[in-house]
């Protein structure tokens, strides 16, 4: 299985953040603050 299929092409580093059902909802392309993340994670 090649993990591009699944997530798509993305660089290095790359961040996902998914809801409890399993539908992604945030995708950050390269470095992210810890705040941006957060956000997202809080919701």
């Amino acid at each position: 299985m090649i993990l591009s299929n699944i997530f798509g092409k993305s660089g290095i580093p790359a961040s996902f953040i998914y809801d409890k059902n399993g539908k992604l909802t945030k995708q950050f392309k390269g470095e992210v603050k810890v705040e941006a993340l957060l956000k997202y994670l809080k919701q």
